[in-house]
């Protein structure tokens, strides 16, 4: 047998050759460095030729790194009035405070705040070198089309809103937690589907029809003079290149699913019933002559029949615009299950445990193998084409078996069929066994919605289930989809889309919810579904018997007597008020928690093994929960906090200052650590710095300036220094008291012996804190007199 890529003729290699590649000026996907490890090609490919992203000095392109809301702002002022304009833009002045007019991206900055595109953090800041989400990038494509006009992003609910409009419009379609910092290509993806998507045109809001309208400028796409070209196809699939303004983008081929391909089937039709006009699967008739490929070799029309079966995909090409096929391209592919999780090694050779891959197959061979997880059923085959094995994961469902038989089973609300893709029939032993009936049970499917595997659950095992709070809920009507707005129970943030039930349809919550201003928070219990929330209300509520004492292990709750442990997880979570991180604390423990008064509403969840202990307690009052032991740290001069998004999604600032002597990094918000010297410092219960302060009210001591200049010392007990102009200063200390010395020209701080000046050498007291008795800790500095 021959390979597609063998036949393709010399003609046709040069034509693709010359047609793709002779007149390309612009930079391509390929030509980065880290090529290879960025997911959306012809996202990032399409707009680097475009002039809207570019790499790094070092060849890289960065698909993983976050972008800033200045390099967003760029992307979006690019977008709309092209390269040329956008790098000839200038501005005498901008609409914030941190944004000088000439900083690189205060053009860009001006133009969309001028356009109602961006707005600020607040205190007339915009904050260019924090990072953006994927839902703030999606509301200034939005804001750039012309939406949000009707204040429908702005309050509480604007992320919401904003996801429902962008899923809509098919501008976020990867199914991740959008409320994360995004990344460079992530960002791409979702720019080229704003320029590729029909439904992403420019309106305005008209408040007599109280809707958006056409301005009838056409798409992105359409003002940016782009297109496809006219394609070739390779394996039955169809391949064009970018044009812009009729002349190649890149010159980089992609693959078009849809142009030329008249239909596909994987339930198991023959060609002739495929092509027949009188047979109800009847999809296109057949041209003279046809080619026949299955998984990339050339066959005859005998050796697809053969392999035509219940999840085998075939798919019909119309290659001369006929409307007749004339390639038949068949992807058959082998059931497999990993028996272990996937490895790339250094040298980029990977390990499937339980798939057949050859020795020393490198990753860089293999399609579709990101996210797959020891115990997953996958679906793949060898292509001859591209020399490359192609993975899928297969489809599970979860449910009940009703009734069926070997040939069919009725399934979590729906008629399944035993895949062609196995070779023994997976229906056969479940349906005969009575105990698998109507029993919780898992079932894998290949792309055409077949059974490859089925199992009942384990029941006798715990399943696992999370809880939380749902404080914003979307159902659409018209595409029968909801998004879910929830709170975990470690108090983050999360924005979901609504997994289907049993039934295969996602039902409406919206009245069984019933947010408001007055219930601004719904208990759940919720699990996720490839990447889908299904959630259930949670309404037993109850009252603490008697006010709760801090810190103690015992509550009362409705006349009855729970236990807390160090693992409880206690949420104050007030209802009626809007989520925010300010109104939502989190305590790891008893030893951690407040006071609660008595009649305080509380959900709670016991351990399913101790009902007397408690796991999770929601308590319906807020609560601030801070340590109250005193933290010291010295704050070298010059000291700049570097900013990052933690592993919750939340802006964070990293202060590197000395505690104990020791270079430490803290973590906090912003505009702490803003002193130089000794500073007291607050950690909340999840170890962030929350407060900062120093003063003598703080147990922050200091002579007065110029002054401290240590006299005498008797050793382990005391020590004599100028503490003002006429003024001298016993300090006590024993062997508890911490001696600190901080380094006269870098400000280095380490543990040091504190010496009594002389005429060579100056030993200066800093700072001091006091202890019960003697000094805790003293900060001193050595000089030189002459």
């Amino acid at each position: 047998m021959k390979t597609l890529k063998k036949v393709l003729s010399l003609t046709l290699v040069l034509v693709m050759a010359l047609s793709f590649a002779t007149l390309v000026s612009a930079k391509s996907v390929a030509e980065y460095e880290d090529a290879s490890s960025i997911t959306y090609g012809e996202a990032v490919d399409t707009l680097t030729g475009l002039g809207i992203l570019n790499g790094y000095d070092n060849g890289n392109f960065g698909p993983q790194d976050k972008l800033t809301r200045e390099q967003a702002a760029k992307i979006i002022t690019y977008l709309l009035i092209g390269a040329d304009a956008a790098e000839n833009l200038k501005t005498s002045a901008t609409s914030f405070s941190d944004v000088p007019a000439d900083r690189w991206s205060a053009p860009f900055i001006q133009y969309c705040a001028a356009r109602g595109i961006v707005n600020g953090i607040g205190n007339g800041q915009y904050a260019p070198e924090y990072f953006v989400t994927s839902a703030e990038f999606a509301k200034m494509l939005l804001g750039g089309l012309g939406y949000g006009k009707n204040s429908e992003y702005v309050g509480d609910d604007w992320s919401i809103n904003v996801l429902v409009d962008a899923q809509n419009l098919g501008i976020l379609n990867l199914g991740i937690n959008y409320l994360e910092a995004a990344t460079r290509e992530q960002v791409a993806q979702y720019a080229f589907n704003a320029i590729t998507s029909d439904k992403c045109y420019f309106v305005a809001f008209s408040k007599d029809k109280e809707a958006y309208v056409d301005l009838e400028r056409g798409t992105l796409q359409e003002q940016m003079g782009l297109d496809r070209s006219e394609s070739v196809v390779i394996n039955g699939k169809s391949h064009f290149v970018w044009l812009r303004n009729g002349q190649p983008l890149t010159g980089k081929a992609w693959t078009l699913s849809t142009e030329k391909v008249l239909g596909t089937s994987n339930l198991g039709y023959t060609l002739e019933e495929l092509s027949t006009r009188t047979s109800k699967h009847f999809i296109a008739a057949a041209d003279e002559p046809v080619t026949y490929y299955v998984n990339g070799d050339e066959v005859d029309a005998a050796d697809v029949d053969a392999v035509i079966r219940r999840g085998v995909t075939v798919s019909l090409i119309d290659n001369n615009g006929n409307g007749k096929y004339d390639v038949v391209s068949v992807i058959e592919r082998t059931v497999g299950i990993l028996l272990g999780d996937v490895k790339v090694g250094q040298t980029g050779v990977i390990s499937m445990p339980g798939i057949p891959l050859p020795a020393n197959t490198l990753a860089e061979n293999v399609v579709g193998y990101e996210g797959l997880k020891k115990g997953d059923y996958v679906l793949y085959y060898f292509d001859e084409t591209t020399e490359k094995y192609d993975f899928v994961k297969a489809s599970v469902v979860q449910g009940m078996m009703t009734e069926g038989n070997s040939a069919a089973i009725q399934f979590a609300g729906a008629l399944r069929v035993a895949s062609g893709l196995v070779e023994v029939n997976p229906l056969s032993a479940f349906v005969s066994n009575p105990a698998n009936h109507k029993v919780p049970a898992v079932a894998y499917l290949d792309e055409s919605g077949a059974v490859i595997a089925i199992s009942t659950v384990d029941t006798s095992i715990p399943q696992t289930l999370s809880y939380g709070f749902v404080v914003g809920y979307q159902y659409n009507d018209f595409y029968g989809t909801a998004v879910v707005k929830l709170v975990t129970e470690d108090g983050v943030l999360r924005i979901y889309e609504q997994a289907a039930g049993l039934d295969g349809i996602v039902e409406d919550m919206e009245d069984e919810l019933d947010l408001s201003a007055s219930n601004t928070r719904v208990f759940v219990s919720y699990a996720l579904i490839d990447g889908k929330v299904l959630f259930s209300i949670l309404e037993d509520e109850k009252l603490v018997g008697a006010d709760y004492e801090a810190q103690s292990p015992t509550i009362n709750i409705d006349g009855v007597t729970y236990f807390l442990t160090t693992d409880t997880k206690i949420v104050y979570f007030e209802n009626g008020k809007a989520y925010s991180t300010d109104n939502v604390h989190v305590a790891n423990g008893y030893k951690k928690s407040v006071a609660i008064d008595e009649d305080t509403k509380v959900n709670f969840v016991v351990d399913p093994n101790k009902e007397s202990v408690i796991t999770l307690l929601i308590v319906d009052a807020t609560a601030e929960l801070t340590t109250t032991t005193p933290h010291y740290a010295y704050v070298p001069a010059g000291m700049v906090p570097t900013m990052r998004v933690d592993e919750k999604g939340n802006l964070v600032h990293d202060y590197l200052v000395y505690v104990n002597g020791e270079l430490t990094k803290l973590t906090g918000t912003s505009g702490l650590f803003t002193q130089t010297g000794l500073v007291k410092y607050d950690l909340s219960n999840t170890g962030y710095v929350t407060e900062t302060s120093q003063s003598e009210a703080d147990g922050i001591f200091a002579p007065a300036e110029g002054y401290g200049e240590v006299s005498f010392i008797d050793a382990g007990s005391y020590f004599v220094f100028e503490n003002d102009e006429g003024d001298v200063k016993t300090l006590l200390i024993d062997e508890n008291t911490k001696f600190y010395s901080v380094d006269s020209v870098d400000g280095t701080v380490s543990a040091g012996e504190l010496v009594q000046s002389n005429d060579l050498i100056a030993c200066s007291i800093l700072y001091y804190t006091e202890g019960e008795n003697a000094a805790s800790a003293v900060y001193f500095t050595t000089t030189y007199k002459f």
